[in-house]
Parts: C-alpha cells; structure tokens; sequence
C-alpha cells in the first residue's frame, strides 16, 4: 500500500511524505524547494512531487 501524506495546517511548515508498505521512503518541506521560510499557506506540491520520485511512483 503506498500513503502520500501532505500536511497543510498550523503554524509550522508545509510538507510531504511517502510510505511503501509502512516503510518510510522520503519526506520533504515545501520550504525548501521555494525558499520561503515554512512556506505558509502554500500547497506542498514540489515536495509531494520529491517524494513520489523517490519511490518510483507518478500521479494518474
């Protein structure tokens, strides 16, 4: 079973991470692919983005 996660709210940064089988495979904030320090309000796309090519998987 694969789990994106995203978290979106609260104060602290926006990010993502992967689980394969309950392994952990990445996790990423968006903060780092734009620059802006914990990338409020935005979207954690780039770092969703990381995560699913570091486990070999796309979205369809």
């Amino acid at each position: 079973m694969n789990i994106l996660g995203i978290c979106t709210e609260g104060p602290q940064s926006t990010g993502a991470c992967l689980l394969i089988d309950g392994k952990l495979i990445a996790m990423a904030e968006e903060e780092r692919f734009v620059r802006i320090k914990q990338a409020p309000g935005l979207l954690p796309t780039r770092a969703s983005q990381y995560c699913l090519k570091a486990g070999g998987l796309k979205l369809e």
